[in-house]
């Protein structure tokens, strides 16, 4: 399976059916920018999403072992979630110019993790991305309204890992 494919169950979970711009004709238009995977119409309110698969509490292996990723925080060096980054990326994943553009009204992040997960790692998933996204939400000035939703998926949408 494709990013394609992960990201077409998304819109499905979220029942989005009338996409106005794919992520490939964003990018064309809007050169350099960071896009979405897609802006959508759902009855009137225009609505930009991001999907991100996110598969437990470590990285896919680089063939290097375990990778710790270090962030400073208050001057000091410190291990961070390994995923820490991604969630931040979906969630300011829309820019400013797509969203006047388009007059976008909510951006969604869409958080995929695998059914696989034993329920202990499932949870301190969910726990790690909510505390991210609640503390970049706070933290941060975005562009429109921003929401986040964290879906179980079929294992199948997780392969390439």
């Amino acid at each position: 399976m494709s990013n394609f494919d992960s990201e077409e169950r998304a819109f499905e979970i979220l029942g989005l059916k009338n996409r106005i711009i794919s992520e490939n004709e964003l990018i064309k238009k809007f050169n350099g920018l960071k896009v979405p995977e897609a802006l959508f119409d759902d009855n009137g309110t225009i609505v930009s999403v991001e999907v991100k698969r996110i598969i437990g509490n470590t990285l896919p292996h680089s063939g290097k072992g375990r990778r710790r990723i270090k962030r400073y925080i208050n001057g000091k060096e410190r291990i961070i979630w390994p995923w820490t980054s991604s969630v931040e990326t979906a969630l300011s994943k829309l820019h400013s110019n797509i969203a006047n553009e388009f007059c976008v009204n909510i951006h969604v992040a869409v958080f995929l993790i695998p059914e696989y997960l034993s329920n202990t790692v499932k949870y301190r998933t969910i726990r790690h991305i909510e505390n991210i996204s609640n503390t970049f939400l706070a933290d941060t000035t975005t562009s429109t309204k921003v929401k986040y939703f964290i879906f179980n998926c079929e294992d199948k949408y997780f392969d390439r890992f």
